[in-house]
Parts: structure tokens; sequence; C-alpha cells
């Protein structure tokens, strides 16, 4: 009686696992490399009912900003005036139990029409960016668009778990963006 060679009786389901977990494995090191300087872009857009002239005082005045901005808790200006080239602003972050700061400078400005600011905090440097596309006169697209650069590797590498919830503060910052400037200002008619 033989032993019985266990290699040589390897078949498809055998050579499959293999496969698979070389794989894994491969896209493992791939991803890690990737997210090693890595960052991660994040953009909604909604129409809004109203020009432009309507929508950017809620954009750039320091006490609108936390109104429709979501996690944004407060605001407090260091030097500049709201909305001006490197204007410097304090920002108070709240995600359900945890909170942070950040130190936010306008990076570039073309007023009502663009503010583009970059964040640093402990935990995250972060560029934000809204643009206003004027459709018609009293018409306006709203594009918000973040880019988030966790500091710590470990949360770039498992960004992916928690982008939804980053998704989804960004819809909900349009959602209320509109629903203010709709309560406070009066539609535009077009002539």
């Amino acid at each position: 009686m033989q032993a019985k060679d266990k290699f040589r009786d390897w078949n498809y389901y055998h050579k499959a696992m293999v496969i698979f977990l070389a794989s894994c494995i491969f896209w493992v090191v791939a991803w890690a490399v990737l997210v090693y300087e890595g960052a991660f872009q994040l953009e909604h857009q909604l129409t809004i009912s109203r020009g432009t002239e309507a929508i950017w005082p809620w954009v750039v005045a320091d006490e609108n900003r936390p109104r429709w901005t979501g996690e944004l808790v407060n605001l407090s200006p260091f030097d500049g005036e709201a909305g001006a080239q490197n204007a410097t602003r304090l920002l108070f972050w709240r995600r359900g139990f945890e909170r942070w700061q950040a130190v936010e400078r306008v990076t570039s400005v073309v007023p009502e029409r663009l503010l583009v600011t970059a964040q640093d905090s402990d935990q995250d440097q972060r560029w934000f960016t809204v643009e206003l596309d004027p459709v018609d006169g009293c018409t306006t697209q709203v594009t918000l668009t973040e880019t988030i650069r966790p500091l710590i590797y470990e949360e770039r590498f498992w960004f992916f778990l928690n982008r939804s919830e980053r998704e989804e503060r960004l819809e909900i910052s349009l959602a209320s963006l509109d629903q203010w400037v709709k309560d406070t200002t009066k539609p535009c008619a077009l002539e």
C-alpha cells in the first residue's frame, strides 16, 4: 500500500480556491498601495429655483453656514471678510458623540459662482468646493464637492465602509441649503 500524494489529486475546486485567495491578497495589497497617499472625492448636485444672488449669502456668510452644512456645529472667524480670498475660520464639527475642530482657509473665490476652501484638522484634510452654475435667471445648479483625506492610514484603508455616511451628509446639506434659501428669499420672476 502506497501513501497517497495529496498534491497530485488537486482538482479544479482546490485550484479555484488557490486562485481566489491569491486574487484576494492581490486586491488587498493593490488597495493598500492606492490609499497610501489617496483621498476620496464626494460630489452632489441640486437645482435650486433661485438665482445665484439669493444663494451666495448662504454659502459664504459665517452665521449661515452652520445652518445648512451637515455636522457643522459652529463657525468662528479668525481673519478676513466672509468669503474673501485667504479668509480663515475655525470650524466646530460633530458626528454623533465625536467632536473635532478644523481650520478652514478660502483658497479661491469667484463671487456668486465659486467658493473653494481647504480644511485641516487633527483627523483629516478636506477640500470643499461650492459651485453655483446659473441655469437661467431664476434657477441655479449647486454642486458640492468634498475631497477627504483621513490622516490615519487605517481610516483611509477602510474609508469605503463609511463613505455612504459622508455622501449622505452632502445630500442633507444640499437639501437644507435649498430649504433655507426658499424660506428666506422671494421667488424671482423672469421678465
